[in-house]
């Protein structure tokens, strides 16, 4: 548990200079190249860390640990070809559970992207030799003197503190004994690999207490096996499993006797150009500057920016960044300036940057530049809003964000520079739930249960449906290999599952489940890890037994049709923008049509007229589908694929064969070359035509283009021709006279309107009261008052109501359910509300001083009598 993290504990832990003796500054290479020699020198295999975004992995948004590209064969799901592995893991942790980012820039240890140096053993050694190891690479390799170490045990863990007794000959008082909250470990629910773990400390003060530790290393020793791997690995792997993890930054703190991990050599090189740029800039904000900048890097050079998902979650940690160079009187572009000293800082890990800079650049940058716009239209609204009001609920200033695409503190913000006092509401966790929703929507849509995890793989590739254009279905025999239910439907793995699931963007396989000659409909194909699994509605089919599986091979081609043309597209977006990148942000492809959301960029100045953007790019699409270009499948391991030149192919890298080795790409001719693990048609002439419904906005600097290809636009324009000719019908007219006959329609209606518009201000300016109620006669008071109300016809525009308002009269307009209230008097103001709420039968309404609007439950209109009679008694005074 990673405690230690503020600036008083840090000045206690470093008060002295750090016992440990180096000549020079101990960098991180150096630290990294040690750790994994030394546990090289003890058998365990260096395996290269994974990328920071899971693949088939949908409990996760980032790679959070070390252990994470080893889940597989603690959960049973695979057997591990070497027992001992070791690695140095970048982590994010900046959404879902494990969640820093509010914490980065005010204390010493908090960061969003951290170094995880782990070994791990996977069925061998256990808790004797994992504790050894540790304390050797410390004590010895490390040199860190035992009288400034401290751990921690689980309080019935006898074995752990014997161990440390015997091979670090640590006393009683080098040893705390903690809970299950503290020394516990778990992947998740109940019969998911859990254990005892100890932590090892780091202290310069031979009085600290356990508070005051700094965390260096934590071992957990995984002795509750799941079910699933208890019974897979009952007879196979009988050894120990551990799970380790040394933070990296926090070693380099110990080492080189400093406060704070942004004083290693992982952050100096970027603050260094921070503070040359910004030398005024505060030592906080700067390393919020280099923290959240550095992450943006790694994950820009997989994923773009965007309003959920993983992209949320970068937008999120950038736009902070952003914000707090506004506070910072900061509101330029100028992160392409930082960047190189970002990708130099990050070499050694990802050496992969430097060949991608202009690619990172260009997402930030667009990303940038889209902040710094919506600011400027958010404080020019915020400004208008400040003449009128001067506080602010939380849905108004909900709706302030949406508008302007900004982040709620940045709106905060802006309202807070014009003194105007909001409602703070927890929108950054609504905006968090919607995460986790759209990240788990497709295993919550059928609540699958924990048995989930079965071994199911997809094998209808086998089938080249691509050549079977003359069938309307295909089938293929299986074995149903598990089945678990769920109220009214099953889950069904089959051991050779030819149903393509829901994956790569694309809808899942539509068919039939034939056992005994009964017909069972396919209701989905989801992918829960590496697990393919059919829904069906509740069907008693018996375990083992054999099916035939017929696949409705229309709904596959027709899925397959608006896959390729998505490909298809984005290779000529590519091209219109003249960048060879990835543009997308995200895609949905069904059998009825296709939609693809894409990174705007360098396309804006051509998407200032969307309609010949939509021509231009369908003219591109028909053209490439006319020239019937072939579209081929090649599959490559992992050795293969560093021998193809880097940009070759773009997107995702994707595997959903059994070995997890294998990576699938997609060519169109020299147009198109993606990763990609769907279904596509073998020539590009089977997608004509191709039909672009429409394009719009979704998100900043995120636009979305909806269409149809094959038999799915041909009906669409068939429709249309048949559309056509009833308007030519209707008109009387060519095709050619069609467009200015609908244009003369348009001015006709226009004009008219301008003509309604200019009566109804002619009758609201001779508008009379529709009645007056008067203070009865046996007032005391010396002057009589009496309240006007006007009965407004439903059509009469509410702005005209406010050329009719006279302050220094007493005023109601009534408009069905609607009433504005004009009355200085704020007494009495509330008592005439409290009257219009109990005749329209409740409501609600607020306003500035002086007037009131609201709406109530029931009409208004023709309340006179009930007005009259109840107001006459107000308005005595």
């Amino acid at each position: 548990m990673l405690l230690c993290s503020g600036r008083e504990l840090s000045r206690r832990i470093f008060k002295s200079r750090s016992p440990v003796q180096v000549s020079s500054i101990y960098t991180a290479k150096e630290l990294r190249d040690q750790f994994l020699q030394y546990f090289a020198s003890k058998n365990h295999t260096i395996v290269p860390g994974s990328s920071v975004i899971p693949k088939d992995d949908p409990s996760l948004l980032f790679v959070n640990a070390g252990m994470n590209q080893f889940k597989k064969y603690y959960l049973g799901q695979a057997v591990p070809e070497v027992r001992r592995v070791t690695t140095s893991q970048l982590c994010i942790r900046a959404g879902g559970k494990h969640n820093d980012l509010d914490n980065i820039g005010f204390t010493p240890r908090h960061q969003t992207m951290f170094e995880m140096l782990g070994n791990f053993s996977l069925g061998d050694y256990y808790k004797d030799e994992a504790i050894s190891m540790a304390y050797e690479f410390v004590s010895k390799v490390l040199q860190i003197p035992n009288s400034h170490l401290r751990v921690s045990i689980h309080e019935k863990d006898d074995s752990a503190r014997s161990i440390w007794k015997s091979i670090a000959g640590f006393q009683d008082s080098q040893i705390v004994s903690r809970g299950n909250k503290d020394n516990l470990w778990s992947m998740g629910s109940s019969d998911s690999p859990s254990g005892f773990c100890s932590e090892l400390f780091f202290t310069t003060d031979p009085f600290s207490t356990y508070d005051n530790w700094l965390e260096i290393w934590n071992l957990v020793f995984m002795n509750t096996q799941s079910k699933v791997r208890s019974l897979f690995f009952s007879l196979i792997l009988k050894g120990g499993w551990i799970d380790t993890g040394m933070g990296c930054e926090r070693m380099l703190s110990v080492l080189n006797g400093v406060p704070s991990n942004f004083e290693t050599d992982v952050f100096t090189g970027i603050l260094s150009s921070i503070q040359a740029r910004f030398p005024s800039l505060s030592s906080s904000h700067a390393h919020i500057f280099a923290d959240h900048l550095r992450t943006s890097v790694v994950l820009a050079n997989e994923i773009v920016p965007s309003s959920k998902g993983r992209g949320y979650v970068l937008r999120k940690i950038f736009r902070r960044m952003l914000r707090f160079a506004y506070l910072n009187h900061i509101d330029y572009p100028f992160v392409s300036e930082l960047i190189p000293a970002v990708i130099q800082a990050l070499h050694a890990q990802l050496p992969e940057l430097a060949g991608n800079q202009e690619k990172i650049e260009r997402i930030l940058g667009m990303e940038e530049e889209f902040f710094w716009r919506a600011v400027a239209e958010g404080k020019k609204l915020v400004a208008s809003k400040a003449k009128k009001v001067g506080f602010f609920g939380g849905e108004t200033l909900r709706q302030l964000r949406a508008d302007t695409g900004l982040p709620l503190d940045m709106v905060e913000t802006l309202f807070q520079e014009k003194k105007i006092t909001v409602e703070s509401e927890a929108s950054d966790q609504l905006l968090q739930e919607e995460m986790e929703n759209e990240r788990m929507a497709q295993v919550e849509k059928w609540g699958i249960p924990p048995e989930s995890q079965w071994s199911g793989r997809f094998a209808g590739q086998t089938v080249e449906m691509e050549k079977l254009t003359s069938l309307s279905s295909v089938s293929q025999k299986a074995k149903i290999q598990a089945i678990s239910k769920s109220g009214n439907v099953e889950f069904v793995v089959l051991d050779r599952c030819p149903f393509f699931p829901t994956q790569a963007g694309q809808e899942g396989d539509r068919g039939v489940v034939v056992w005994n000659g009964r017909e069972i409909g396919v209701m989905d194909t989801i992918k829960h890890g590496q697990t393919i699994i059919n829904v069906l509605p509740a069907s008693n089919l018996p375990l083992n037994s054999e099916v035939e599986c017929v696949i409705d091979l229309r709904h596959r081609q027709a899925v397959a049709r608006h896959h390729s043309a998505t490909h298809l597209l984005h290779a000529c977006l590519g091209e219109l923008s003249g960048v060879h990148q990835s543009l997308q942000a995200g895609s949905h492809i069904t059998e009825k049509e296709f939609s693809f959301d894409f990174y705007t960029g360098f396309l804006t100045p051509l998407l200032k007229s969307p309609q010949a953007f939509i021509e231009l790019v369908e003219s591109k699409m028909n053209a490439a589908a006319r020239a019937e270009i072939p579209v081929k499948r090649v599959d490559f391991t992992a050795k293969d694929l560093e021998t193809v030149p880097k940009g070759t192919f773009i997107g995702d890298i994707s595997h959903i064969s059994q070995s997890e080795n294998v990576f699938h790409t997609i060519s169109i001719g020299n147009l198109s070359r993606e990763f990609c693990c769907g279904q596509h048609v073998a020539n590009s002439g089977d997608l004509f035509p191709v039909v672009i419904s429409g394009v719009q906005s979704i998100s900043a600097g995120i636009k979305r283009i909806t269409g149809k290809a094959g038999m799915a636009a041909s009906e669409v324009l068939f429709e249309q021709h048949r559309t056509l000719n009833q308007l030519l019908g209707s008109f009387a007219c060519s095709e050619k006279e069609i467009v200015k006959k609908a244009e003369g329609l348009q001015s006709q209606v226009k004009s008219l309107e301008q003509t309604k518009a200019a009566l109804l201000r002619f009758a609201a300016a001779s508008m009379a009261p529709t009645y007056e109620v008067h203070c009865s006669s046996n007032s005391s008071s010396s002057t009589l008052r009496s309240l006007q109300v006007f009965e407004i016809p439903a059509e009469i525009p509410k702005e005209i109501i406010d050329k009719l308002m006279d302050k220094n009269a007493l005023q109601l307009f009534v408009q069905s359910r609607s009433f504005t209230l004009v009355c200085e008097d704020d007494q009495l103001r509330e008592k005439l509300k409290s009257l219009l709420f109990q005749v329209g039968e409740g409501g609600k309404g607020g306003g500035k001083k002086g007037i009131l609007k609201g709406v109530c439950n029931a009409s208004l209109v023709n309340k006179k009598q009930e007005i009259e009679s109840e107001i006459a008694n107000i308005l005595q005074l």
